[in-house]
């Protein structure tokens, strides 16, 4: 899989230079307010509940930091398993929560 768009993203409610999907509520980019140099968008949110479509669009647009921010909490639950040599009680109850992150970092890396 090629790396993704890195982030920040924004959400777009409007067109931009008069392009707008056909169809479309809402839309994903990389640059605020979107990007007049491209005739395309990184995605859109089409059709439907225009509350629920601008919530999609949000959460879409906080991948990349919701991404990094995961692998960064792995990385602290990482560390302190090796300074504490695994010691049984220290980090058991993150364990799923630690193996519920890394099913979602590789969902996101197209690895599942």
């Amino acid at each position: 899989m090629t790396k993704h768009t890195p982030g920040p993203w924004f959400v777009v409610e409007g067109s931009v230079n008069g392009r707008w999907p056909s169809g479309c509520e809402s839309a994903i980019d990389d640059v605020d307010g979107g990007n007049p140099e491209r005739d395309y968008f990184l995605a859109s949110v089409v059709h439907g509940d225009p509350d629920e479509l601008l919530a999609n669009a949000h959460l879409v647009a906080a991948a990349p930091r919701l991404l990094a921010a995961l692998r960064g909490m792995l990385r602290e639950h990482d560390a302190l398993t090796i300074a504490t040599g695994g010691k049984p009680g220290v980090t058991d109850r993150w364990s799923e929560r630690a193996t519920a992150a890394r099913a979602a970092i590789a969902a996101a890396e197209g690895k599942e």
